[in-house]
């Protein structure tokens, strides 16, 4: 969960999109946005995090092993 967080605030920093932006693009809060790139214990839904991955220009694959 923590490498997830790393990962969505690396994401975020690349596509240049500020919490707010990101937060206005997913329809959601500020503090929601915050919550998912600081927080590696939240527990995510898997439709939010393909709309943040869909915000900051990412895709999400899931692979079982």
């Amino acid at each position: 969960r923590l490498r997830l967080a790393e990962r969505l605030r690396g994401a975020m920093a690349k596509s240049h999109l500020s919490i707010r932006k990101v937060a206005s693009l997913m329809g959601t809060s500020k503090s929601q946005v915050e919550r998912i790139i600081s927080d590696p214990e939240a527990n995510i839904g898997l439709d939010t995090l393909i709309k943040f991955a869909s915000v900051v220009g990412r895709r999400v694959e899931i692979s079982l092993r």
